[in-house]
């Protein structure tokens, strides 16, 4: 059997391949209670990272010694569990490890739910391309052209203004050569 991730991979704890991945997901997932932490929870959480009962707590999933340092300066304690939901902020790089629907509304995220509408070129053109419907706004005076090549019309689009570009270069190069 071949083997699809690097030894050395093993040693620092990620599973050897996707099937024993997928298990382990599944074996976490399923351990999860629906809801918010309890104050049961919390209480546990702060006695474990030896934090007062009025400390901020903060997650961080990923290398963030910046923000970390910061936080930490600030008198705010770290909760070493990155699964965790007690936290009063919870810093990470992908927008899938935070539980949304089980924030409470004092918790803080450094990333908000269904952003793809604003994050993604494709996602933040359609969002500007619908502002007409809200405002008498042109957003190609203030947005750089952009297709999504998924949406055969917008390929249709594409090919227009790119011979309507190479036209009028072509027009321009004949005419600088004439004068």
């Amino acid at each position: 059997r071949l083997q699809t991730t690097p030894r050395h991979w093993a040693a620092h704890g990620i599973p050897e391949n996707p099937d024993e991945r997928r298990r382990r997901k599944e074996d976490s997932s399923a351990h999860r209670k629906v809801g918010p932490a309890t104050d049961k929870e919390w209480a546990a959480v702060r006695a474990r990272e030896g934090a007062l009962p009025d400390a901020k707590l903060f997650v961080i999933a990923g290398a963030f010694t910046g923000v970390k340092d910061a936080l930490g300066d600030r008198g705010w304690v770290q909760n070493t569990d990155v699964e965790s939901l007690c936290f009063d902020l919870k810093w990470t790089i992908k927008t899938a490890e935070i539980d949304f629907p089980r924030l409470l509304p004092h918790q803080i995220v450094n990333h908000f739910a269904q952003n793809r509408h604003v994050t993604t070129k494709v996602g933040l053109s359609k969002s500007l391309r619908s502002l007409q419907w809200f405002d008498d706004v042109d957003k190609d005076t203030f947005f750089p052209r952009s297709y999504d090549l998924n949406d055969a019309e917008e390929v249709q689009t594409f090919t227009e203004d790119f011979m309507l570009v190479a036209a009028t270069n072509v027009a321009a190069l004949v005419t600088a050569d004439t004068t």
